[in-house]
């Protein structure tokens, strides 16, 4: 397993792995439904709000939205050059945004379905990304041991500035340090 998501009435679950299969299983553990399209393992899953579609993001670069009522793919998102390790949709449904190995983080217009601005580049793979509950900030993470905070609103509005703030690796040291230090007396 790679992911595992409650729906949003938190009457349904969603699971996926290493066999590109999503499924969607009652809370007392009843098999729903079988989720069959992504071509490699699907590392991450998400509801939109009414639990009517699931979006996944796969191994084979794509990130797809799927009908529940019937498993039909709605759409295809396509644009990262490997692996979508992580996704995650707007509180409002307006966008998707992904994280993948190809050290970018994208967002998806959710009207469109198209990415919007450029991509947000990280030092190395990518692992995670999340949007804050306002939906105005996006945090990333991933091997490069950094966690960058990007504002959405800006992102949509980049066209060649990479528009962004992080937190250094320095800092979570200082922040370590300072969690589990403990100074003797003399």
């Amino acid at each position: 397993m790679n992911a595992i998501k409650y729906s949003p009435q938190s009457d349904k679950i969603a699971s996926s792995g290493h066999d590109s299969v999503i499924r969607v299983w009652s809370n007392d553990g009843k098999l729903l439904i079988e989720i069959k399209g992504h071509d490699s393992w699907v590392n991450s899953v998400c509801w939109s709000k009414d639990g009517a579609y699931i979006f996944s993001g796969s191994a084979d670069h794509t990130i797809r939205k799927w009908q529940l009522i019937d498993d039909k793919e709605v759409f295809v998102l396509r644009g990262h050059t490997y692996t979508v390790a992580s996704i995650c949709v707007s509180s409002d449904e307006h966008h998707l945004v992904s994280a993948s190995v190809d050290y970018s983080v994208r967002v998806w217009d959710l009207k469109t379905n198209r990415q919007v601005g450029n991509p947000l580049l990280h030092d190395d793979e990518l692992l995670t990304a999340v949007l804050s509950s306002d939906g105005r900030y996006i945090a990333s993470a991933g091997l490069d041991k950094k966690i960058y905070i990007w504002s959405l609103e800006a992102a949509l509005k980049q066209v060649d500035d990479q528009v962004h703030y992080y937190l250094l690796n320095t800092l979570f040291k200082w922040l370590c340090v300072m969690t589990m230090y403990s100074p003797t007396q003399s």
